[in-house]
């Protein structure tokens, strides 16, 4: 019995680590015992949580073996692209769950004119030029002389024949933040897909993955660290004949229009 004892607190084995540690070129020894293995780029300790300065689309790795490839995943994330690893065969083959925020587009209208110094006051239908005195439809095409145009979302007055020479729009896109999503991803040869999104409406503090016994990824987003407060619902997912691995861990992956580096608080254990 002793023996069937010592074989069991080898293979059902629980990891943490709070990161509270300072290091370089590696993660050190986590908190709460065990090791960290670097799969890909390097990650290290800030002294509070774990961070990685290599490029998101180098795909960061490391990961602790707790001897099952059933893993519950608990972990504190900084925001877009920083997660879970799962299944971590090597560092061509594996499984990553990561916050993603996709990005919106807006389009500013203006015309060539060199100079806009005057606002335009919107009054009903028309427009009023301050610098001139009068009011003038919006349409530039019209057959006045001083009209109101959009001018990078901003709207000017312009004189045509004086600061402006001629009518022709042109256009500039800005860029903000999209929809937000919970994203499940897979190298398998070191190409790596997105197998798929769900979507969630805020920005994610922490994740939590599960794997059963049978191969059925579940993921879910939380807006307070400590998976306190979900955030839409869970991502499900059941591969067919997916590689499976015992080694689990942390992942830096692209994040869309804004990129986190740093995760907090994980604990790896048997589902």
């Amino acid at each position: 019995m002793k023996i069937l004892g010592v074989i069991a607190s080898s293979v059902f084995k629980i990891f943490t680590d709070n990161f509270n540690r300072t290091t370089s070129g590696s993660l050190g020894t986590p908190s709460g015992g065990g090791a960290w293995a670097a799969i890909r780029g390097v990650w290290f300790a800030n002294g509070t949580k774990a961070t990685s300065s290599a490029t998101a689309t180098d795909y960061p790795i490391a990961t602790s073996d707790i001897y099952t490839n059933a893993p519950t995943i608990l972990l504190d994330v900084d925001g877009n692209g920083v997660g879970a690893s799962f299944w971590v065969s090597d560092s061509s083959n594996w499984w990553g769950v990561v916050p993603w925020q996709d990005t919106a587009s807006t389009t500013n209208y203006f015309s060539n004119c060199s100079a806009y110094t005057q606002t335009c006051t919107a009054f009903g239908y028309f427009s009023f030029c301050t610098d001139y005195g009068q009011f003038v439809t919006n349409n530039r095409y019209g057959g006045y002389s001083k009209r109101c145009i959009i001018y990078n979302a901003d709207t000017k007055c312009f004189v045509y024949g004086s600061n402006c020479s001629a009518y022709t729009q042109g256009s500039s896109v800005s860029y903000s933040a999209g929809s937000r999503y919970l994203r499940l991803l897979k190298s398998v040869s070191n190409t790596v897909t997105t197998v798929t999104d769900s979507a969630i409406s805020a920005a994610a503090a922490s994740i939590k993955v599960v794997v059963n016994s049978g191969g059925t990824i579940t993921a879910s987003a939380y807006t307070g660290a400590g998976q306190v407060t979900q955030t839409g619902s869970n991502l499900t997912n059941t591969p067919v004949s997916p590689t499976k691995s015992t080694k689990h861990g942390i992942l830096l992956a692209p994040g869309g229009v804004t990129q986190a580096t740093t995760v907090d608080n994980i604990t790896l254990r048997m589902t």
